[in-house]
């Protein structure tokens, strides 16, 4: 919610210095002002624009990894396993928070790997998710 006031926030300080452009635009007319108007006004779209990148970023990552998910034909052992290893979560504490015997984590973590969804490198007995 932080992220869309803060959004809301650059898109209204955006549109701001857009009306404050144009009635500047108004009074005073000459070639130089017109560099600093095209100046102004590149600033005034990336503020918006990083409004409203900021407010609907979460959204569409949100929708991106549920569509991974229906990709891949996850079974839902995989997709309990899969979004605890987003958050960078050993292995034990895999297999606490899911139930789920080691050694079946394990195999899980080999079909996600074959999927392309994580890639899994070993540094001598410890598997780092990457």
């Amino acid at each position: 919610m932080k992220d869309e006031n803060a959004g809301k926030f650059i898109i209204g300080t955006g549109i701001l210095l857009l009306l404050m452009i144009f009635t500047y635009h108004i009074t005073v007319l000459t070639k130089l002002f017109f560099l600093m108007e095209i100046l102004y006004l590149l600033v005034v779209f990336a503020l918006i624009t990083t409004g409203f990148y900021i407010i609907f970023r979460k959204r569409f990552q949100g929708r991106f990894e549920e569509l991974k998910k229906e990709l891949y034909n996850l079974t839902p052992d995989e997709i309990k396993v899969y979004d605890l290893i987003k958050k960078k979560i050993p292995l034990r504490k895999i297999c606490k928070k899911t139930r789920i015997p080691k050694i079946k984590v394990k195999k899980i973590l080999d079909n996600i790997q074959e999927k392309g969804l994580v890639k899994i490198s070993n540094k001598g007995q410890i598997k780092i998710l990457e």
